[in-house]
């Protein structure tokens, strides 16, 4: 596979299964099955990414946003994680859980992330925090947006 090709699989993979599936999501915070989907399809588009060299994945995979979609994509799959050389953040699908709004108002959202409805998916972390997978699947989702909108001006360039 050439690079053009991969770059091309990369976009229409981004394109009609990743920004989707991520846009359900977020527009219904609330759905477990969602979460898990976008962070499934989120995780695996690094299947695509490695084929195209010239991104560098090392900062992705490093980010704290991507660790956690990873994990979430991967206790999806497998149900409970082995320790392993990889540093997770959760061992379990038990961990990823539905908060319902609880009435105490936006103080209780995640920093930065103060809303009118608190409720959402969240991940128990293996050190007792709760993590807002929204803010997670967001902060990745622009990043792979970003990387792959090159690809996309390069690739309509060559195609006018």
């Amino acid at each position: 596979m050439n690079n053009k090709s991969s770059e091309k699989s990369l976009i229409d993979y981004f394109d009609t299964v990743v920004k989707p599936t991520v846009e359900e999501f977020l527009k219904q915070q609330n759905d477990l099955r969602r979460a898990r989907l976008a962070c499934i399809v989120l995780y695996h588009t690094l299947d695509y990414i490695k084929y195209v060299p010239k991104i560098d994945i090392r900062y992705i995979t490093n980010d704290t946003d991507f660790i956690y979609v990873r994990d979430v994509c991967n206790a999806t799959k497998h149900f409970k994680l082995k320790r392993n050389k990889v540093s997770r953040k959760i061992n379990s699908t038990e961990q990823i859980k539905y908060h319902p709004h609880t009435g105490e108002g936006l103080f209780t959202a995640p920093f930065g992330g103060a809303t009118f409805d608190n409720s959402g998916i969240y991940v128990e972390t293996n050190d007792h925090k709760d993590v807002c997978i929204m803010y997670s699947v967001s902060n990745i989702m622009k990043i792979l947006e970003k990387e792959i909108s090159t690809f996309r001006e390069a690739n309509n360039f060559l195609n006018k």
